[in-house]
């Protein structure tokens, strides 16, 4: 273990290393008066933080660039954007790009949906109007329309420049949804003259990202991230909103099969979240349980069959369903017996909604802070392996011990059901549209930079 903590250390050093020669060429950049290549530069060092961990989880020197070149570029004196003032309470969301896949789009399009009440605009800083429109409708369900911008322009500052525009049309609220690497916020929200506050969605808890200098509140969808992100990300304000989840109600009883029955199992992610390292191989892991389970399917959704990795690991109680709409994922969920978390990167919004469709779940072994998203709680039957024969153990007597199963069923649903459900997501986001009502915007200046030496 000791010579693995001082590898990473290496490798976080030697990261580190080029990190500060990029910002080093942004700041030349900068001098020089070449602000689109200084912006590019940042958004290239902002990628390398974001994909190679680096020591730091925000950078100051950065966002202070962006900051005083959206000042010097950007802003008309005087000109103050002010809260909207109509009856309807107006929030703009604003995203750099989004999927057909994955917890970070589907908690956008989940915020809208779930939020009928309240008039939604969505704006994409690398998406054109016409692909943004295509995955709304593809999320969607009840086909609500939002209003749809887009403010992709080959000029970083022209993209800036026309999401200032937009600011004017009006809003209460501002939601971040962007990329790590995404330099318009600070170019766009630095702007002093801004009341509208802005609030930061943290899906990507794990990595480095801008923004935290225009952040006014911190929106963690891990409640136990907000202790530390006020030391790593320097950001003081901050508020617990979970993933919304609409909860569906299943016949328990149906779901009580003994061991000459077909046991459906299913686990979804990205592709990408399932390819294996040194420690982790989830296939082969699946290989091995249906080997050992003859009446067990496994359905995974997020890889295509005919992908290299699924062609290595081809067996006929495995189903590769690829990508699928809401539509039929829900379909598929309600035939599922057991919800396994993928590993080496789980998917936190793939898990929650077979959990309150009370399908009992078994958590990925041993995993990084960072893939967690809940505390282990026993009483609740919330448990990560602390290996993979203790994960082997747990999965297979979800999978045999019936009376064991419902007993997990219950005990996970209960517990889930207090943080995720739909009604109290809404309770916890009034809250917030409450605070948002007494806040002005405002720029937090942090010269210090906070440096880790491990993840």
């Amino acid at each position: 273990m000791l010579s693995i903590n001082f590898s990473l250390m290496s490798l976080i050093k030697e990261n580190n290393k080029y990190f500060q020669k990029s910002i080093k060429i942004a700041k030349m950049l900068y001098n020089e008066h070449l602000y689109e290549d200084c912006i590019n530069q940042i958004e290239k060092s902002a990628q390398f933080a974001w994909l190679c961990f680096s020591g730091y989880y925000r950078s100051n020197i950065l966002e202070n660039l962006l900051n005083t070149i959206g000042s010097e570029s950007m802003y008309k004196e005087g000109l103050v954007i002010k809260k909207n003032t109509s009856d309807s309470f107006k929030i703009l969301h604003v995203c750099s790009t989004l999927y057909e896949t994955g917890g970070h789009t589907k908690l956008l399009f989940n915020w809208i949906e779930n939020d009928q009440e309240n008039d939604h605009s969505l704006v994409s800083t690398r998406l054109n109007e016409e692909e943004l429109l295509g995955l709304s409708r593809f999320y969607s369900k009840k086909r609500r329309e939002t209003n749809l911008h887009s403010v992709s322009s080959f000029s970083k500052i022209d993209s800036a420049k026309k999401l200032n525009a937009l600011l004017g049309k009006g809003y209460n609220l501002i939601v971040l949804h962007t990329h790590p690497d995404e330099c318009l916020i600070n170019l766009v929200f630095s702007n002093e003259q801004l009341e509208v506050p802005v609030y930061t969605v943290n899906h990507a808890d794990h990595v480095f990202w801008l923004g935290a200098s225009v952040t006014d509140i911190l929106l963690q969808i891990r409640e136990s991230n907000i202790e530390i992100d006020k030391v790593r990300r320097q950001i003081k304000n901050q508020a617990f909103l979970p993933i919304p989840i609409q909860l569906e109600k299943l016949d328990v009883d149906s779901k009580a099969k003994d061991s000459t029955q077909n046991l459906n199992l299913l686990s979804t992610g990205s592709y990408y979240k399932y390819l294996p390292d040194k420690e982790y191989n989830f296939l082969n892991e699946m290989i091995l349980l249906v080997n050992n389970n003859p009446h067990v399917i496994v359905n995974i959704v997020g890889i295509e069959a005919n992908s290299d990795y699924a062609k290595k690991y081809t067996h006929e109680q495995i189903v590769y369903h690829g990508l699928l709409n809401q539509y039929q994922l829900d379909q598929l969920e309600n035939e599922i017996d057991i919800y396994v978390e993928g590993f080496p990167m789980p998917s936190f919004m793939s898990l929650l909604k077979p959990a309150l469709k009370r399908i009992p779940f078994q958590l990925h072994y041993n995993p990084l802070f960072v893939y967690r998203l809940f505390n282990d709680d026993i009483s609740a039957q919330i448990i990560y392996p602390k290996n993979r024969d203790q994960w082997r153990k747990n999965i297979d007597k979800l999978i045999n011990d019936i009376s064991y199963r419902n007993l997990v069923r219950q005990k996970q649903f209960d517990s889930v059901n207090k943080s995720y459900h739909l009604s109290n997501w809404k309770l916890k986001l009034d809250d917030l549209y409450n605070v948002s009502k007494s806040i002005i915007h405002t720029i937090k200046e942090i010269n210090q930079e906070v440096y880790k030496d491990s993840i």
